[in-house]
């Protein structure tokens, strides 16, 4: 398995999907002490953190020099992604963080189970054959 950052589009649709879909009582089972839709900057550079946590433990290195060289600004977040392209995004980044004991942490969890299932159903019920569906 290879392990890479994600760019910084990616994150920062990442987190414009986290506003969308993440209500405050889910964030508060996660103990995130963090709200995407006051701080989204913050929220971005949590995320950015675990990418590159992951990659330096994959790769054993240290990731402060990365972290500078890369200087990913996380400013002018979009106020629209595009669903499918986002959910990627979102997919990406948490396999690039599998490794090691990441997938333990508060953030990687309440992505991939919070934020996964949350966005699956945010695309799924937007598609017009939903709409279509019998509820039976």
């Amino acid at each position: 398995m290879s392990s890479w950052i994600v760019n910084e589009q990616s994150i920062k649709n990442i987190v414009a999907l986290c506003s969308m879909v993440a209500k405050d009582e889910v964030k508060n089972v996660y103990n995130l002490n963090l709200d995407v839709n006051q701080d989204k900057q913050k929220f971005a550079l949590k995320i950015f953190d675990l990418n590159l946590s992951s990659y330096a433990y994959r790769y054993n290195f240290n990731k402060k020099p990365l972290k500078k060289e890369m200087n990913y600004k996380f400013e002018n977040f979009p106020e629209y992604v595009d669903n499918i392209q986002t959910y990627k995004n979102l997919n990406c980044l948490l396999y690039q963080c599998s490794e090691g004991n990441f997938d333990k942490t508060k953030m990687f969890k309440f992505l991939s189970v919070c934020i996964d299932s949350a966005f699956s159903y945010h695309i799924i019920s937007g598609l017009s054959k939903y709409g279509l569906a019998k509820w039976e």
